[in-house]
């Protein structure tokens, strides 16, 4: 299963705090987030949860501002089916922030947001975020719907943003 560190801080502060509870805070003064997660190849179709939505809190926004992905190993992503792995949101109809085929998840890859073979979605594009109240979540896909891949070195996704609202 996927591992999740997520810290948030106030800026100007650049020292990062484990998080408690966001929905806590000022909801007008943004939150910076920075959240490391591991997703593996044999269980990718569990989408592995970025932010919690309480973490998010109501009416607020999750605006991702980079992310690093690594496939931290020589094995790259393969299967006959699965064909992506996706960041989107947690809504009930889920919006799909960055979509990363699988072609450029070899072994050892390194991607961002401006790699090729990766899609940007409207909510990173136009800084309008995510669903509000909702938190964001990574897993594999075959087009969209829920797969695991047949074989992969673990990848270790940094998704770092804002939480504004």
């Amino acid at each position: 299963m996927g591992r999740n560190n997520t810290y948030i801080n106030n800026p100007p502060r650049q020292v990062d705090v484990p998080v408690v509870s966001v929905a806590a805070t000022d909801k007008e003064q943004p939150e910076f987030f920075s959240v490391l997660v591991t997703l593996t190849s044999a269980a990718a179709s569990t989408p592995i949860t970025i932010l919690t939505d309480a973490q998010v809190g109501v009416g607020r926004v999750v605006k991702i501002r980079r992310y690093r992905l690594v496939v931290n190993g020589a094995t790259a992503w393969t299967d006959a089916t699965a064909t992506d792995v996706r960041i989107r949101d947690k809504a009930s109809s889920p919006v799909t922030l960055a979509t990363i085929l699988k072609a450029v998840l070899t072994g050892n890859a390194v991607l961002n947001e401006a790699s090729a073979s990766t899609t940007l979605a409207a909510g990173i594009i136009t800084d309008s975020g995510a669903t509000a109240g909702k938190g964001i979540e990574v897993f594999g896909t075959n087009g969209g719907t829920a797969a695991n891949f047949a074989a992969g070195s673990d990848i270790k996704l940094l998704v770092e943003g804002w939480i504004v609202g």
